[in-house]
């Protein structure tokens, strides 16, 4: 897990003791700086960073009004402040600060905020696959539905839906083709290998040039 951070701050002293030691994390990596509020939203909307090591005392707009602003991004990196004052520490909660490092900075500090982005970051990679393995089993288990278009007796033309996993076979009908479920046949508006498009080709076989057989468990 690599994760990439920016570091703003107005001091250029103090961007480079920062960048000294967040240096020494294997798993972290600067991407980029800046010197003012208005820079951090920029770095932010160019680079979509993990984190940003954000001051909060700077000229123009400051890094509590710029972490106001990331904070409404769809997806806003963690905020870590940066300051030489205490006082501020009760805004920082207000944006959701991960973090609030006070200057000078000591080496154990630094460390907890690190470790804290870090196990941030493996929560929320451990919940994208917990979601996704859920997405992947429902995808397993519920039946793809299908539309097709159809021509009554009376040449109206209407919409059936059916789930994939119900026909049997389809078998070419000239222009049209003859879908064969489970429960009743039908046949739609477009050829053979139209339909051959819309199903899954692992699971349906052509026995010949004019079927398409289900060679699913489920049929």
């Amino acid at each position: 897990m690599l994760l990439r951070a920016v570091i703003v701050d107005d001091e250029e002293r103090a961007r480079e003791i920062l960048r000294h030691f967040l240096g020494k994390y294997r798993e972290l990596q600067v991407i980029g700086e800046g010197a003012s509020g208005e820079e951090a939203i920029l770095l932010a909307q160019r680079f979509y960073p993990d984190a940003i090591f954000l001051d909060v005392k700077m000229p123009g707009m400051d890094g509590m009004e710029a972490a106001r602003v990331i904070s409404e991004f769809p997806d806003p990196p963690s905020i870590i402040f940066t300051t030489a004052y205490e006082e501020h520490a009760v805004g920082a909660f207000e944006v959701e600060a991960l973090d609030y490092l006070v200057k000078p900075y000591t080496v154990e500090r630094i460390n907890a905020a690190v470790e804290r982005l870090l196990a941030r970051k493996r929560l929320e990679e451990e919940q994208q696959r917990a979601a996704q393995n859920l997405i992947n089993r429902l995808t397993q288990t519920v039946p793809r539905r299908l539309s097709f278009e159809v021509t009554g007796p009376k040449g109206e033309k209407s919409e059936v839906f059916i789930n994939e996993n119900a026909i049997i076979f389809a078998e070419a009908r000239g222009r049209h083709a003859r879908l064969v479920t489970d429960k009743s046949e039908y046949e739609v508006n477009i050829n053979l290998g139209e339909v051959a498009k819309w199903l899954d080709p692992h699971q349906f076989f052509k026995t010949h040039r004019s079927y398409l057989v289900n060679i699913g468990e489920d049929c």
